[in-house]
């Protein structure tokens, strides 16, 4: 069996996430910092936004 090549964000993940968007880095620098390909971090705040604003509570909630 081949290893996935990818791996789900964590909690701690979502928290980096939800601090470098309020610190305005771009997505690029977020997906560097966590290491996840930039695309990762497009789908996660398209997913998780509310008002343009990055809502780490609904990921949580949905990965639960």
């Amino acid at each position: 069996m081949t290893k996935p090549k990818y791996r789900r964000l964590t909690y701690d993940d979502r928290r980096v996430i939800e601090n470098m968007c309020k610190a305005k880095k771009t997505q690029s620098e977020i997906a560097n910092a966590i290491g996840v390909s930039q695309s990762t971090i497009s789908r996660e705040l398209s997913r998780n936004r509310v008002e343009s604003v990055y809502a780490n509570v609904f990921a949580i909630i949905a990965q639960a």
